[in-house]
């Protein structure tokens, strides 16, 4: 029987180690077909979007438009497609550690503790050890699992599992940290906190961020700019600024009205 353990509360200091600037990231033109059968099927078309340094962008859109496709082109797990996609103006051609995922399984390797599964993230690293550890040590502080360096994947909570998986994607100092539903298998209380602690971790790490979410009300909560796509093939159907400042109230009627207005284009 494993044993749970509670999620701890948050921490207030930020890692010390020095971070790599917040990536640029720009797709122009970007078109994905993919064969089925022997047979092409258009998955994306003519995808162009700009994402600021530092900004919290989110698509959102109906399941099969193209929106987890889209971040592994950015990230470089599938390099086959037509346009470009540019980090701070050159080319995506491969996987690099300027770019991380955070998928909606925590995908920790059950056999290693949480320090262990956040080290695997430096393996390509030129570090020293002590460096290493050091790393490994504030990310765990600023993802708020200090205690539970040497706890196993399965004594963890859903929560506090894809805590470490973030915690592993940043190690490496990415310019742009992607995010594919990476709540979405969460009950609804602990996503609620989790997305607190996205937010404070985004403001801590000033860190691009780019994420995929079916939670219109998440969207809106987390985002400086919701992306709306439409059926396949994804198309950018609109881009909603959500000029709102942080903390955010949900029941404000400004937020109502943003959510209700990508609600409108979703259904349009």
């Amino acid at each position: 029987m494993s044993l749970v353990l509670e999620t701890p509360e948050a921490v207030s200091s930020a890692p010390k180690t020095a971070r790599k600037h917040a990536g640029a990231l720009n797709l122009r033109n970007v078109s994905k077909t993919y064969q089925v059968d022997g047979k092409p099927l258009k998955v994306l078309q003519n995808i162009n979007l700009v994402v600021e340094p530092g900004e919290f962008v989110t698509l959102v859109g109906s399941s099969g438009c193209g929106k987890s496709t889209i971040l592994r082109l950015i990230v470089g797990l599938d390099t086959e497609c037509q346009g470009e996609i540019l980090l701070d103006g050159a080319p995506i051609t491969e996987p690099g550690l300027e770019r991380s995922i955070v998928f909606q399984e925590h995908r920790l390797l059950p056999w290693l503790t949480v320090s262990q599964n956040i080290a695997l993230g430096l393996d390509a690293s030129r570090l020293s050890p002590a460096e290493r550890e050091r790393t490994v040590r504030e990310h765990i502080e600023l993802v708020g699992l200090s205690g539970f360096e040497k706890a196993f994947p399965r004594q963890l909570s859903g929560g506090m599992a894809q805590r470490a998986a973030i915690a592993r994607s940043l190690v490496t100092q990415p310019e742009i940290l992607l995010l594919d539903e990476p709540l979405a298998a969460l009950d609804s209380l602990t996503r609620l906190h989790l997305q607190q602690e996205l937010l404070r971790i985004w403001s801590r790490e000033k860190v691009t961020m780019v994420m995929v979410t079916h939670d219109v009300e998440e969207a809106v909560f987390l985002s400086d700019k919701v992306v709306v796509l439409a059926p396949r093939p994804g198309r950018i159907r609109k881009e909603i600024a959500i000029d709102l400042p942080h903390p955010r109230n949900r029941v404000d009627p400004a937020f109502g009205a943003l959510r209700q207005a990508v609600i409108e284009e979703l259904t349009h």
